[in-house]
């Protein structure tokens, strides 16, 4: 699939398209109170997916040492 002068593989871009769901799911959920009701395994692909942009960025020893509760991620922080 190209978009402009960039192309990425389709399975790729549905990655990044259910990334962005969940994401979004979670911030509807918190600021209405309900639950997201996300299909896990569309999570645990999001969590994969941000592991590993984390890691192409070059940002990867951070992001594990937050996850794993050993330090806080710095202000501003996004693999995105």
């Amino acid at each position: 699939m190209a978009v402009g002068e960039h192309a990425i593989e389709l399975a790729e871009y549905l990655r990044t398209r259910v990334l962005e769901l969940v994401v979004h799911g979670f911030d509807l959920a918190r600021a209405t109170g309900v639950p997201h009701g996300l299909p896990a395994e569309a999570v645990e692909a999001t969590c994969a997916l941000a592991g590993g942009l984390a890691a192409r960025a070059g940002r990867a020893e951070e992001f594990l040492m937050a996850v794993s509760g050993r330090e806080r991620l710095s202000a501003g922080f996004s693999v995105l």
